[in-house]
């Protein structure tokens, strides 16, 4: 349902100045780059919804939960994850207890399918590449083609 919100917002939250899926069309990443050579961001349209509903649910967690999620979505395990925070494996259980009632979801892997983060499973994402304002010029003045060797899929 919300494939792929979790990455989009570390995307976001990294400083991206936009957002499109590996499946858009040329057309939706010409106008992606367009925007974010004027200063504006962009994010593809078919990803917006889940993107809103994602966020707002994060919103309902705390600071300690949001961190403990991160970890989690970075493949770390229950002990990694409460060395990394200094309290107790069953600490992080009882985190994750209350994160997933708060998510709406009752597994540590529905959380997963459900949120789509899959950095580190190679789901199906492109890459992410991040460009200042200098690099979009240059790519619109050199690119008559209408091909942008810069962004590829994973």
């Amino acid at each position: 349902m919300f494939k792929g919100a979790g990455i989009v917002e570390q995307a976001v939250s990294a400083g991206a100045v936009g957002y499109v899926s590996k499946n858009a069309d040329l057309e939706v990443l010409l106008q992606a780059m367009e925007k974010a050579d004027k200063g504006t961001f962009y994010m593809e349209e078919s990803l917006t919804s889940d993107y809103v509903i994602y966020t707002n649910l994060f919103q309902s967690l705390t600071k300690r939960e949001k961190e403990l999620v991160g970890l989690f979505f970075q493949n770390k395990n229950e002990e990694e994850i409460a060395r990394l925070m200094g309290i107790t494996p069953r600490a992080v259980d009882n985190y994750m207890t209350r994160i997933l009632s708060k998510l709406g979801v009752v597994s540590k892997k529905e959380l997963l399918r459900k949120f789509g983060d899959t950095m580190s499973s190679g789901g199906g994402y492109a890459r992410i590449v991040f460009l200042d304002k200098n690099d979009f010029s240059k790519i619109f003045s050199q690119n008559t083609n209408n091909s942008c060797p810069l962004f590829y899929s994973a």
